[in-house]
């Protein structure tokens, strides 16, 4: 009987992890980024307005208000790895590293 309760539960959190990542976690981008850590891609930043995610890939758009290495670094691959605890994460594939940006306070 235990075995069975525990098996539903992982399968409710399985479940509840696909769904957030497939329905929710694309509503929590739509906010304004600060650069925290990893490869720089301006400051701040913001979706459809710097990058836009389709399916799991992050596309930058060239900026010419943002600094050089900004735009440099944008030419980059990137993988979107989570928006969790008020914190976008990307993966860097060019440079294989987490890039990190925090939500904006106001």
């Amino acid at each position: 009987m235990r075995k069975k309760v525990k098996l539903y539960i992982v399968g409710f959190v399985i479940l509840l992890i696909i769904t957030d990542r497939y329905i929710w976690m694309h509503n929590r981008t739509k906010e304004t980024w600060l650069y925290e850590s990893g490869t720089y891609l301006g400051d701040p930043i913001a979706n459809n307005q710097d990058f836009e995610i389709t399916g799991s890939t992050v596309i930058f758009k060239q900026n010419p208000q943002k600094p050089a290495d900004a735009n440099l670094n944008r030419k980059n691959s990137f993988y979107f790895s989570g928006c969790y605890f008020g914190r976008l994460f990307l993966y860097d594939k060019t440079n294989e590293e987490l890039v990190v940006y925090s939500r904006k306070s106001i």
